[in-house]
């Protein structure tokens, strides 16, 4: 059955067209999948290669991730995400003799608590760490926490879900990391690719484009989608489990980065180890 089907997802048939059994029988998904993940692990020498571009293992993990991992995601970061606030209309009807005129108000409008609600506060904050794109009154300090209360605040979600991570992505993690082990008997390697390729190809998507994921109904403003951006930079670090040393107004977040390579490790394991029971 894997052997099978996997030719035909090489040869370009779209995972829509593979019977329903492929993907929702168990035995059918991982014999599936293990045969396409060990197909491309055997064809790349470099784990830097891995799961690059649009080939046959890639494919299936973006379905599977899109498929299967959808609610999971929104649950996740939906709290994490400001988006401005969404006024909506109410109708205010007087009446004058006979006659009942409707008038369409703001709520926002109308709200006489407080000018600036909680959630534009946290639209404004910037999270701009970059000297040559910080605003003119911008304190890169300051920013600097807010990057790091962010980064927290998602990371510490992300580290917390294991269990209620998809049990389809958690078959196919355990796939990937087997796989692996047979190339790569050093568990850390193989431990850091599976994490990797986690945040590279699922995680990380949906924080940069929270509103074209699904994940947020309004799209953020420029100020948080940038911090987002910043997010993912530290998460892919700590996944890849390397500190960074290029980017320069990075670099004051790697004692961070360090803390987290070993939750991040235990997560991982979570994550790609087999369940008392799963149900697909």
């Amino acid at each position: 059955m894997g052997k099978s089907n996997s030719k035909h997802l090489r040869r370009g048939l779209s995972l829509d067209q593979m019977p329903a059994t492929v993907l929702y029988d168990e035995k059918s998904f991982v014999d599936f999948v293990t045969d396409v993940f060990a197909q491309e692990v055997e064809l790349n020498d470099s784990m830097q290669t891995l799961f690059r571009g649009n080939c046959a293992a890639s494919r299936l993990m973006s379905h599977c991730f899109r498929t299967f991992g959808s609610k999971y995601l929104k649950q996740l970061l939906e709290p994490h995400i400001p988006t401005p606030a969404i006024e909506t209309a109410t109708p205010a009807s007087t009446t004058t003799g006979a006659t009942t005129t409707t008038t369409i108000t703001s709520t926002a409008a109308n709200n006489d608590t407080a000018a600036t609600t909680t959630t534009d506060i946290a639209t404004n904050i910037s999270y701009e760490i970059d000297s040559t794109k910080l605003e003119e009154d911008g304190d890169i300090d300051l920013n600097q926490k807010n990057l790091l209360k962010l980064t927290k605040q998602i990371l510490d979600s992300i580290l917390s879900s294991a269990n209620d991570f998809p049990p389809q992505l958690n078959l196919m993690c355990i796939c990937l990391r087997n796989v692996l082990c047979k190339k790569y008997p050093n568990s850390d390697t193989y431990l850091k690719a599976v994490g990797t390729v986690i945040f590279l190809r699922f995680i990380n998507p949906a924080i940069v484009a929270p509103y074209e994921s699904g994940i947020v109904d309004k799209q953020p403003p420029p100020k948080i989608t940038r911090g987002l951006m910043l997010v993912s930079k530290i998460l892919q670090n700590i996944a890849n489990n390397v500190e960074f040393s290029k980017e320069e107004h990075m670099l004051p977040f790697n004692d961070f980065v360090r803390t987290q390579f070993e939750p991040m490790r235990k997560w991982v394991i979570q994550i790609s180890s087999e369940r008392t029971q799963i149900n697909i």
